[in-house]
């Protein structure tokens, strides 16, 4: 499970927004390790056909990227297709719709450039310092923590209201950052791309009423299929892990006919997941994980202890 691909920087930057970024050597290198220890990389619907088959007689990698980030195209791309991998590309449409506000980013950018801050939330009015590193850091924890608790259902009228006042464009990064539906459908033309779907607000489901979520997960596959003109068959839960799936959200995803749907859980997957094709874990790919490391997830002994040794993890 990737999310971005961005260039190694100078620039300062605050940690925590750093976590679901890789730089391209760090894509490649784990390309190889993969290559080198005779993994197959497959695309999903080729995971899917075995599954059906029952046939596993190869050690297989599926590579996956969450959201929709224009990187993905421009830093991604490249390297997967020198190595022919297939990836997948899970979107949340209002990305592309340019509705998101990247708050984490407007954020980060907000506090890096200045030396203190005030924010409204909830009508509650919050004073930040954040004249040094240590204090920015501190500030963007704090801000993070506040938004984190917003009831799922307004959080993006409270997000929206609480940067309305403190950045000229809430959208500008949205538009910066994200994929436009062109640059989605020709992506989706590539031999080596699956367009999956990730709701239409990357809204928490388990949070939501059941109408709702039925609306952000077959609202989102309809929108992408009418721009991309082919069916989308596979699916990752925003945030993706027990606190935000529950059963409820298992059975839309089943009832909108999805193949497959990924979640954030850490796993491996087995042949056991034949019959949990709605929940499947993944790999988190972070520049903190070292070969090490991800030696030791695949062959499943940090996953074994995280899972009380049971190989298939569902809600």
């Amino acid at each position: 499970m990737f999310h971005r691909v961005c260039p190694e920087t100078i620039k300062p930057r605050i940690p925590f927004n750093t976590y679901m970024e890789v730089t391209p050597r760090y894509l490649e290198n784990a390309i190889n390790f993969f290559k080198d220890r005779d993994y197959e990389f497959i695309s999903l619907d080729r995971m899917y056909r075995y599954f059906q088959e029952n046939k596993f007689d190869k050690k297989f990698v599926v590579v996956t990227f969450d959201d929709g980030y224009l990187d993905n195209l421009t830093h991604a791309l490249p390297i997967l297709k020198k190595h022919n991998v297939p990836f997948t590309i899970y979107v949340s449409t209002n990305f592309p719709d340019g509705k998101a506000v990247l708050w984490w980013d407007l954020l980060e950018e907000l506090i890096l450039e200045r030396d203190a801050i005030e924010i409204t939330a909830a009508n509650k009015r919050y004073q930040f310092n954040c004249a040094s590193m240590e204090e920015k850091e501190d500030t963007y924890s704090r801000v993070r923590s506040i938004v984190m608790g917003f009831n799922e259902t307004d959080s993006l009228d409270k997000i929206r209201g609480m940067f309305a006042g403190l950045v000229e464009d809430i959208y500008k990064k949205t538009v910066e950052l994200a994929l436009s539906w062109d640059q989605i459908i020709a992506l989706g033309k590539e031999p080596l791309v699956t367009i999956g779907a990730h709701t239409v607000n990357h809204l928490s489901l388990k949070q939501l009423s059941r109408d709702l979520a039925e609306y952000e997960v077959l609202e989102s596959k309809k929108q992408i299929e009418a721009h991309i003109g082919r069916s989308v068959d596979h699916f990752a839960y925003p945030f993706g892990g027990p606190g935000e799936v529950g059963p409820k959200d298992l059975k839309i995803v089943k009832k909108c006919g999805f193949k497959t749907a990924v979640a954030t859980v850490p796993g491996n997957i087995f042949p056991g997941h034949k019959h949990h094709l709605d929940f499947l874990p993944r790999i988190r790919m972070s520049k903190e994980m070292d070969n090490l490391q991800l030696e030791l997830f695949i062959d499943g002994l940090i996953h074994f202890k995280l899972h009380k040794f049971k190989r298939i993890v569902t809600v």
